[in-house]
């Protein structure tokens, strides 16, 4: 006889209401269970990442009574951002951690530097913090990575800044600018021009030329 048929649903919901429910955790075929009486297993899981799709090896929790799959926000939430991170790899997009760098040098707090580049008010307290970036954010945020871009971008675009704000960034770009502190630097390679950027990583030839004609636009 399948005795999970026979699980008082109320009453465990009522137990959980009353008591701690730090070590109660819900799974969809026996109810809410006691945490001890799930084990976390390795697995293989295919993820879907903007129509791509990876197969990521992570952690996950397993209730013991009916081996079945059941939620945990932290470990879910960590295969996910693997899987970003391999999207990340792949499409050359920025790490949370090098976003973060960026708007730190330039002394700025994550909401200003979203509403210098038009983005939404928490869009780069998002990213820093592991959501996926769009390619085209990905794109103005490198741009304006290397101090005398971000300069221009303030000199030809209305930015909401209030003026202390922008006198401080100023002064900040000034002094980056005249002691050639721009975020990257040329070396020959292979008779090929290549940039080592200052979060310590390096861009192929085809990328060098991309940002060097970028830089001639502007």
């Amino acid at each position: 006889m399948n005795t999970h048929n026979e699980i008082d649903f109320d009453k465990r919901l009522a137990e959980l209401k009353a008591g701690n429910t730090e070590f109660m955790i819900f799974c969809p075929h026996c109810g809410y269970i006691e945490r001890k009486s799930t084990a976390i297993k390795r697995i293989k899981e295919n993820i879907v990442v903007r129509n791509e799709d990876f197969l990521i090896e992570g952690e996950a929790r397993f209730c013991t009574l009916c081996e079945t799959h059941i939620s945990d926000i932290t470990l879910d939430d960590l295969r996910l951002k693997t899987a970003y991170s391999e999207y990340r790899k792949n499409h050359k997009l920025l790490l949370p951690d090098e976003i973060t760098a960026i708007y730190k040098k330039y002394g700025l707090s994550a909401k200003s530097f979203a509403r210098i580049l038009g983005f939404g008010d928490n869009t780069i307290y998002r990213y820093e913090k592991g959501a996926l970036q769009e390619k085209s954010h990905d794109a103005l945020i490198k741009l304006v990575s290397i101090p005398s871009n971000l300069n221009y971008h303030l000199m030809h675009n209305e930015i909401e800044m209030s003026a202390t704000e922008k006198r401080k960034l100023n002064a900040r770009l000034s002094e980056m600018m005249s002691a050639d502190l721009d975020e990257y630097k040329v070396f020959p390679m292979a008779d090929k021009p290549y940039i080592v950027s200052a979060l310590g990583r390096s861009c192929s030839p085809q990328e060098t030329s991309e940002w060097m004609s970028s830089l001639s636009a502007a």
